[in-house]
């Protein structure tokens, strides 16, 4: 039933697996998966639900799966992957991504522990087309794909959230337009958020104490950006 679901339904939260997301009952998708000592029997056994592209809906089991196509297709374990093509051309420092159990898989869909810098490593090279110093990191078209809104959901491209669209009060957290309407971010939980403004050379990392509901994703870089925009033209130079 899940032959229909391509890369791309699984980057862009439409894959139609089903969304049990409750984390209080042991029994739920996102509590085995947290939880379970087999990530991977876990969300390969998570079925379809509906049809592939009919509707979005953000599921952590997506990112996971999209990890096993990786490790399939490199012949590489993520870790791995991820340190050899994107942390160390970064010139990030170590950081860790949590296993199901010791010399077992990771769970990529959540908590790669990393130094504040190195989130912001990341997310100057996003800002800067995919390069790192000299160094093209990642294809340039790639994250262009990436920032591009998706059909059933404006705001969410591959796998982040987009400032460049506006409905009215979303339940992504932001309760008015992104004065940079090319503001998107990468979200963790707990309100943890890289956000990255190329037209400004702006990026922002939030770190911290979860917020709660009073939390706003537009008031910190709507805060800088419109500090950018009016100050005096002397003091010259970028954030």
């Amino acid at each position: 039933p899940r032959r229909s679901i391509t890369l791309e339904h699984l980057l862009q939260m439409t894959s139609g697996l089903r969304h049990s997301a409750g984390s209080v009952t042991p029994f739920s998708d996102i509590a085995r998966l947290h939880l379970g000592a087999d990530v991977r029997g876990t969300a390969l056994a998570i079925p379809a639900v509906e049809a592939p592209g009919q509707r979005f809906q953000y599921n952590n089991v997506n990112t996971q799966v999209l990890a096993f196509l990786l490790e399939r297709a490199t012949g590489q374990r993520y870790a791995d992957y991820l340190s050899r093509k994107l942390w160390r051309p970064l010139g990030a420092a170590d950081s860790a991504v949590w296993l199901d159990q010791e010399g077992g898989g990771a769970k990529a869909y959540c908590c790669l522990f990393a130094r504040a810098r190195d989130w912001a490593r990341l997310g100057q090279m996003m800002a800067d087309g995919g390069r790192a110093g000299e160094r093209q990191v990642v294809p340039a078209p790639w994250l262009a794909r990436m920032t591009a809104p998706s059909a059933l959901e404006p705001s969410f491209g591959y796998g982040l959230w987009l400032g460049r669209t506006w409905a009215g009060p979303r339940r992504k957290d932001w309760r008015e337009p992104f004065v940079a309407r090319d503001t998107f971010m990468l979200v963790g939980q707990g309100e943890q958020r890289v956000f990255v403004v190329p037209s400004r050379e702006l990026v922002i990392v939030r770190l911290g104490r979860e917020a709660g509901p009073a939390w706003d994703d537009t008031v910190i870089p709507n805060m800088l950006v419109r500090a950018l925009e009016t100050r005096p033209a002397s003091l010259g130079g970028n954030a």
